[in-house]
């Protein structure tokens, strides 16, 4: 979908408890900023990066500096996005909380558009944002809670540190409305995938409380302010699918809209030599499963299909035909994939491939690819019996890796099921099952993987496909969303079907909270881990980046890689080239032999200022001459996966966002999954 950022919400959603507001806000020091630079715009001197400011309810742009001048713009949208390019005797409290001046605002870096009262925004100073984690179907995390300050939040998490609160029966007395002292809000009932409906929640500061975690992971507090754009679709009221009252609430809305539900399935197929048998178990499931569509669904475009083969290499075995082919363009309903797959073109090549391993990665990025269905829920399914090309390896036709094509689905809310078919005895297998169980772990944090093995290997697939798919018609046929929460959609245990219909359900957690709206017009603090569980992770920390950032960094990896690639070739190392070949990337580093590369003059300031441990710019010669060589293979493969991440994300014009509907090009912003940082 075009992610342009609208009006900000004028009230929290009614699925939200909204119960009050206590604001403690703690900011960085003033004279971190820094306006008389050639920008032109105030420029955080921590981060390098402009001086963002989020507008608070019913605040106002004037023309002068002066609240009785003409108004701009009146009533801004709470917390819109604005650059500052001027302070005029800005003057802070004792949390450096603006009170007192002016701010010169403008909608992006390059118009100046009126003033506003410093005590009407919010600075906002890093490039750091959070997003909401899938909390799964049935057994998921608890909702985030947002506390009215630090200490609230702090002092709640210690007490389940020391068992003075039960955190399930906290959470049982706020589901009834009776909500703790210091809470002033929480999570919506339903999953907002922020690939689908845009939101905005920033980091405002951060405290570490690592301390509280037994397993001895990170957890932060973090202060943020809520931002969101106008939700798709009709504002229907989304329903908790992990609480008791779920039946009800679902049985409710199926009268509203649970009846059109939409599915789009495109099945991955390996098409080598050894796979005629599993091809047909995948294709006769489909046909079989469609016999009842009429019966079930009328509207036979509520749920489509799509094909999509893939082999090898043809450059080294050009009998292969094609490496990845998508035989269906545009998706196609049961019937029409019936007829498709009846003649000769749907079968597996005559000719084998020079190795073990194929190009399951191209055929993956093919089907990541599709003409997906508008306002439908998204599942690939995957059968293969080997292993992928590396990155490293010549045949590698994507430059993918498993991580870079999980990233890519999760961000087109594409959910996998990866079903293996296999012994998991063969060397190969080693390779295969680590890289279908990545893109398997879907963003709900659940793994839709599965193991085919034995001589009835093909009969057992095409059952377990059929069940699942039978099932998921009657449930869309129905309307039932119950039947798919439910975990009995493709059969008990761990099999394809149960794989397929996990795959399915996750799907349409993410499809039934499109219509959800996360919390607005609030400040407050929250943890990144689930209160009563540390070790589950409840939202994801984004880094905001524009897309010179993005390119600054990108180049900044290029030129590594290619002083890596220099640095082999001598006996410096790596470093050592990247030192030799400094001229040639205009850099003159001068790195001490035990000096981190993050400390050096390239690494831009926004990379340094980011409370998190950077693993490739950690190293230091020293520590680079003492890597294995798996170390040294790891550490390229992290690096080029980088950039060709980096790079699709650049091209694609549905990956970038505006903060505000009169920005430029220039100011869209991206969310990048701060794991994807070097």
């Amino acid at each position: 979908m075009t992610k342009t950022v609208l009006k900000a919400a004028a009230s929290i959603l009614a699925a939200m408890t909204c119960l009050g507001l206590s604001v403690d806000v703690s900011l960085a020091q003033a004279d971190d900023i820094e306006c008389t630079s050639g920008a032109g715009f105030c420029v955080v001197n921590s981060t390098g990066l402009p001086l963002r400011l989020l507008a608070k309810p019913q605040s106002n742009i004037y023309a002068d500096m002066d609240e009785t001048s003409s108004i701009v713009e009146a009533n801004v949208p709470a917390f819109s996005v604005l650059i500052a390019f001027e302070t005029v005797d800005v003057n802070y409290d004792a949390n450096n909380f603006a009170t007192e001046g002016w701010f010169k605002v403008g909608t992006n870096t390059t118009d100046v558009l009126g003033y506003m009262m410093a005590k009407d925004v919010v600075e906002w100073k890093q490039a750091l944002a959070l997003a909401y984690t899938n909390p799964g179907a049935g057994t998921g995390r608890n909702p985030v809670l947002m506390f009215g300050d630090k200490d609230s939040l702090e002092a709640t998490i210690k007490d389940i540190d020391e068992q003075a609160i039960d955190p399930a029966a906290m959470y049982q007395e706020i589901y009834a409305g009776n909500t703790p002292e210091g809470i002033v809000s929480r999570e919506p009932d339903a999953y907002v995938d922020i690939n689908d409906t845009f939101y905005l929640l920033p980091i405002l500061a951060t405290e570490d409380l690592s301390a509280y975690r037994a397993d001895g992971g990170d957890m932060m507090g973090l202060q943020v302010a809520a931002v969101t754009q106008a939700a798709r679709g009709s504002g229907t009221d989304a329903c908790d699918l992990q609480s008791s009252e779920a039946t009800e609430c679902l049985d409710a809305l199926a009268g509203e809209g649970a009846g059109d539900l939409r599915l789009d399935v495109v099945f991955v197929i390996d098409m080598t030599s050894s796979m005629q048998p599993h091809i047909e178990a995948v294709t006769e499931a489909v046909r079989e499963a469609s016999q009842t569509l009429f019966k079930y669904l009328p509207d036979e475009t509520r749920l489509k299909f799509g094909l999509v083969g893939y082999r090898d290499s043809i450059a080294v075995t050009p009998d292969l035909e094609f490496v990845s082919k998508n035989f269906t363009p545009d998706l196609i309903t049961g019937p029409e994939f019936a007829a498709m797959v009846t003649g000769e073109a749907v079968r597996a090549s005559a000719t084998g491939s020079d190795d073990w391993a194929e190009e399951v990665f191209a055929g993956m990025l093919e089907g990541l690819n599709s003409n997906w269905s508008p306002n439908a829920a998204r599942v690939i399914v995957l059968v293969g019996d080997a292993s992928s090309h590396g990155l490293e390896h010549p045949s590698n036709t994507t430059q993918m890796t498993e991580v870079a094509l999980r990233q890519l689905a999760d961000e087109n809310s594409v959910y996998i099921a990866a079903i293996y078919i296999g012994e998991g005895e063969s060397a190969d297998a080693s390779l295969a099952r680590p890289q279908f169980e990545a893109v398997s772990m879907n963003s709900n944090g659940e793994s839709a993987f599965a193991i085919v093995t034995g001589a009835g290997a093909a009969e057992e697939l095409m059952a377990e496909l059929k069940r699942a798919t039978d099932g998921i018609i009657q449930a869309i046929g129905k309307g039932d969303i119950n039947a798919i929460n439910s975990g009995t959609l493709g059969g008990a245990g761990t099999g394809a079907g149960a794989a397929m219909a996990g795959a399915v359900r996750a799907a349409f957690v993410d499809y039934i909270g499109q219509d959800a709206q996360p919390p607005t017009n609030l400040v407050a603090w929250v943890s990144d881990q689930d209160l009563a569980d540390t070790s589950t992770k409840a939202l994801e920390v984004k880094v905001v980046l524009r897309k010179s950032d993005l390119q600054e960094l990108m180049q900044l990896l290029d030129s590594l890689m290619k002083a890596y690639r220099g640095g082999n070739q001598t006996t410096g190392g790596f470093f050592g080239g990247l030192q030799g070949g400094s001229a040639a990337t205009s850099f003159d580093l001068g790195i001490a032999e035990t000096e981190q590369f993050i400390n050096t003059d390239i690494v831009p300031k926004w990379i340094k200022a980011l409370p998190y441990k950077s693993e490739v710019l950690n190293y230091s010669i020293e520590a680079f001459r003492n890597f294995s060589p798996d170390d040294k293979t790891r550490f390229e493969t992290r690096i080029e996966t980088l950039i060709n991440l980096y790079d699709d994300i650049l091209n694609r014009n549905d990956a970038w966002v505006a903060l505000n509907d009169k920005g430029s090009v220039d100011d869209e912003i991206n969310m990048l999954d701060l794991s994807n940082l070097p």
